[in-house]
């Protein structure tokens, strides 16, 4: 009888550590693998110690944050999300249109990209490449429980309604260097029409001050994104960061949207493999974890901090049109005519970086080669993401330089505000009840200078003195 027990018990002794050894031998190969690949630093050509790159990403910068306050003065209500997120664009390849028009001389990489006959032309005409520039990420404005990705077409727009809470978010590049921007805004009304303010969900307290759930999780996404700036610095870890903007959300009762990804910024590359997730899903696997590494000089990142008043697990909306694409490095040729338009289309304007339908000249073009682009993987879809209806989503991103002189931060603004532009008042009137007041870490953390460091005046005293 024992000996019996013995054998039908020996089985299950042995296969939950054999079934365990198995998936962390796979876990572990695969970090391996990952973990060489994010190791591959930066060419020092298009890093930050070449300062015609630092340059450019400072440039990029400005024009980033210029498209952002111009859409930021759009929001409105009644205003129409399709109209701002289409002069959103415009702007962007305006503005940076007035940037690097002169050809660039051919550095090493573009010399080892050609053929012989191509350099020897090159060579013979003595040109440049030109400068390409323009849309590094569509403009999207996402509404309320709506996380992201929200850039419709017209027959897919709404309006906005005073109390929406609204995330702007886009992206610059100058050359392939890449900037990108987000930010939150509450719609506010108007005052000539006191009805309309009525029928909305702009509900004030008694002082006319917004103080629902809509302002804590605003100032969470807010302060969660300037903890994150202070912890950003040669020498720390992308699991701090993660570390800190959990504590921010657990001290306004929030929760990080699950999955949130920030990455690391290079040339022609929007979502370099070093990330920092806003937060981890404790649902997920030990196979679906984001790597651990380290923040090196001469590195560039875009933070992304998403707060939601919910779970914080976002789905795919569903029976929704989605409207962000970006080249894969797949290739396929596509059946129909149509389909190859379309697809040339992206290869000539959008190789490296996600474009809108809105920019595809024929539509119908773009209609009949999208599926089959997915369905070959030619094409990544950016899906519009949403939480539960009637919860709160906030966004706050910005784009920062990890220099020898200190950490530079070159887009999104330094007040939850930003002075001078019109319809933001509404961020003026939020109020929670909960701040970082009784979290000491997280108080000292928030209290901290950010800036380049002063360099020190070398000279003794006899020298000024002489």
């Amino acid at each position: 009888m024992s000996a019996e027990e013995v054998k039908v018990e020996e089985p299950k002794v042995e296969e939950v550590p054999a079934a365990a050894t198995a998936e962390e031998e796979e876990h572990e190969e695969k970090t391996k693998k990952l973990r060489e690949e994010e190791e591959e630093d930066e060419d020092p050509l298009y890093d930050l110690s070449n300062p015609d790159v630092t340059t450019k990403y400072n440039t990029c910068g400005e024009v980033c944050n210029a498209a952002l306050k111009t859409v930021l003065s759009m929001i409105k209500e009644g205003a129409d999300v399709f109209e701002i997120c289409k002069a959103g664009d415009a702007f962007i390849v305006s503005e940076a249109a007035k940037h690097y028009n002169k050809r660039a001389k051919l550095d090493e990489n573009d010399k080892k990209a050609m053929n012989k006959k191509q350099l020897e032309a090159a060579e013979v005409k003595n040109e440049g490449r030109v400068v390409l520039k323009g849309i590094a990420f569509p403009t999207c404005l996402s509404i309320n429980e709506v996380a992201g990705h929200f850039s419709p077409m017209k027959q897919d727009t709404k309006q906005l309604k005073a109390g929406d809470v609204v995330k702007v978010d886009l992206g610059v590049h100058l050359d392939g260097f890449i900037s990108q921007a987000a930010h939150t805004v509450v719609v506010p009304g108007t005052e000539e029409t006191t009805e309309s303010v009525k029928k909305s969900n702009l509900k004030l307290d008694g002082e006319g001050k917004i103080s629902d759930r809509r302002a804590d999780v605003v100032l969470a996404a807010w302060t969660a994104a300037e903890a994150a700036l202070r912890k950003m610095e040669v020498g720390a870890t992308n699991n701090q960061v993660t570390e800190v903007i959990k504590k921010v959300g657990e001290e306004f009762k929030v929760n990080g949207v699950c999955g949130v990804l920030g990455h690391q910024l290079k040339r022609n590359c929007i979502d370099g493999k070093r990330t920092i997730i806003c937060r981890e899903n404790p649902e997920h696997s030990l196979m679906e974890k984001v790597n651990a590494h380290t923040f090196k000089l001469n590195e560039v990142y875009c933070v992304d901090i998403m707060m939601s008043t919910g779970e914080g697990k976002c789905k795919e909306l569903p029976d929704f049109r989605h409207t962000i694409y970006k080249r894969t490095d797949e290739s396929y040729i596509l059946k129909t005519p149509k389909g190859r338009q379309f697809m040339s289309e992206v290869n000539s304007k959008f190789r490296y970086m996600p474009f809108s339908l809105r920019s595809i000249e024929d539509e119908g073009a773009a209609r009949i080669g999208i599926n089959e682009a997915k369905r070959h993987e030619i094409l990544f879809e950016y899906p519009v993401m949403t939480e539960k209806r009637n919860e709160t989503v906030a966004q706050f991103k910005f784009t920062v330089l990890l220099l020898a002189n200190g950490v530079k931060k070159i887009t999104g603004f330094t007040e939850l505000t930003p002075a001078g532009v019109a319809g933001t008042e509404g961020n003026a009137l939020l109020q929670s009840q909960y701040n970082c007041d009784g979290n000491e870490e997280l108080k000292e953390l928030l209290n901290k200078a950010v800036g380049n460091k002063k360099r020190r005046n070398k000279k003794s005293k006899a020298d000024k003195e002489a």
